[in-house]
């Protein structure tokens, strides 16, 4: 009969109507990372042009730029682009970057270049740093604790750190005391606050640059990637962890978090079908 078809349709368009009501709300509840409130804010530094090294790094000033190129390109407020920084620069780049940032923001700290770990610390070595004496380097160079204080000063709602910074060329041979430092960078995730941070290569390993390439292998693969896959940040970085370690087995990116961050590079689209009838 008539009336039967039209409740049986009928029934269809209810079960239908609650199926999409709860797809929408499933998907906008993992399509919102920040408050409406916040801004995403970051920090780029690329250090190449060493005075003291044996030879200058060839991709840290490309891949600064480019990361703040496509941070910029995807939305991001304020992106602060540094390369070449000298130990006087320091201080200043810290206070633009603090001034940015409100409370509830995303702030990202990117930086490509020489780094080392000393007495559990991680620091970017600026471009005039003497590396004849380790505790006179750490004390002149840019440590990430030090960042992590001054950003979380600005009660940021996450905080995230990407270091491609654990070059295995650091010239540490010059003058009477040859400093002893430990392999590649120091895992200082429990020590940041509500954090992410991602590694080129795992604590305590060395990644190298690749001669003749635009960028690094870890920014490369960053780069691609970022693009490419609308996905929560720790998700991400798995994803450029398996493309680096395929490319050169011996490097393994490394990333940790002490919270479960609701972050996206790019929101994910979700398209609902809507029946034709």
């Amino acid at each position: 009969m008539q009336y039967q078809k039209v409740f049986i349709l009928e029934k269809e368009w209810i079960l239908l109507i609650i199926l999409n009501i709860y797809l929408l709300s499933a998907c906008t509840s993992l399509s919102i990372p920040l408050p409406k409130s916040g801004k995403r804010v970051a920090l780029v530094l690329g250090n190449a042009a060493y005075e003291q090294a044996d030879k200058t790094l060839e991709s840290p000033v490309n891949d600064a730029q480019d990361v703040a190129n496509l941070l910029t390109d995807l939305g991001f407020d304020h992106v602060i682009l540094e390369t070449n920084f000298k130990t006087e620069d320091q201080d200043d780049l810290l206070k633009a970057f603090r001034r940015v940032i409100s409370p509830g923001d995303i702030a990202l700290v990117y930086y490509s270049g020489h780094g080392f770990q000393y007495q559990g610390n991680n620091f970017f070595v600026p471009v005039d740093a003497d590396q004849s004496r380790v505790a006179e380097m750490s004390f002149k160079s840019l440590s990430l604790s030090q960042i992590a204080n001054e950003v979380e000063y600005k009660k940021p709602a996450l905080k995230i750190f990407i270091l491609d910074a654990c070059r295995s060329y650091l010239d540490t041979s010059q003058g009477q005391s040859k400093p002893s430092l430990p392999i590649g960078l120091s895992d200082e995730v429990e020590l940041l606050g509500r954090s992410f941070i991602a590694h080129a290569t795992s604590p305590g390993s060395t990644a190298a640059d690749i001669l003749g390439q635009r960028n690094s292998l870890f920014t490369k693969h960053m780069l691609e990637n970022i693009q490419k896959y609308p996905v929560r940040i720790s998700a991400l970085f798995d994803i450029i962890s398996e493309e680096v370690r395929r490319e050169k087995n011996d490097q393994r990116p490394w990333s940790g978090k002490n919270s479960n961050p609701k972050f996206f590079f790019k929101k994910p689209e979700f398209r609902i079908p809507i029946p034709v009838i």
